[in-house]
This record gives C-alpha cells, structure tokens and sequence, in this order.
C-alpha cells in the first residue's frame, strides 16, 4: 500500500503541515528501490523470522509521518491502521485549532 496523505494543515501561524500514513516497512522498500539494491533474506534464515523473532520480525505497525515547513519532523508508530487513522486526523486538527505549538504539544502527548 502506498502512501496516504492528508489534506495540507495550515493554522493561525501560517506554518504548513504534511501529515501523511504509511505502512512501517514503505520507508525501506521506497530507499532500496531508490538505491537500486532490494534488501533480501537468506533462504535458510525465512524460517526463523516467524518462529525466533517472532512478534519483531512479522509485526505490521503504520507509521504517521508529520513535516512542517519550518523543518520540524516526526514519525509516531502505531500498531492498527485505524490507530494511525485516527492519530493522524486529530494531529490535523490540532494544527489547524492552534497551529505549531499546539501539535507540539500534542505530539509529546502522544508519543
């Protein structure tokens, strides 16, 4: 799945806010295809990824990715796309009620 962006955020400051979700494994896929070099698994190790490492290895977490114009950044995991849904909605939100300081503040929050 690719990424899905948010409508632009822009609050009482001004400052624009890109808000977008994406699966957690997108940002490795989008540098090796980038770099031309596709990250592979040994075939005597595909059996220890679900059976050793276990819940590290096959857990599928969504990551809300979060860039203001002003160089601010940051990237929230969340386990369910719904959870990064719903986080990302009311990070918009927050920007547009208070602008930049107020999504600081509810990004500590969530963390």
């Amino acid at each position: 799945m690719a990424r899905q962006y948010l409508d632009d955020a822009r609050g009482p400051d001004g400052v624009r806010v890109t808000i977008a979700i994406e699966p957690g494994g997108a940002r490795l896929e989008r540098t090796s295809d980038r770099l031309g070099v596709r990250v592979r698994v040994p075939r005597w190790m595909r059996w220890l990824r679900p059976h050793v490492l276990g819940p590290f290895a096959a857990r599928r977490t969504w990551v809300v990715d979060v860039e203001a114009d002003s160089g601010w950044r940051v990237r929230l995991r969340r386990p369910e796309r719904h959870d990064a849904v719903h986080l990302a909605k009311s990070l918009w939100h927050e920007v547009n009620e208070g602008g930049l300081p107020a999504l600081e503040a509810a990004v500590s929050a969530a963390g």
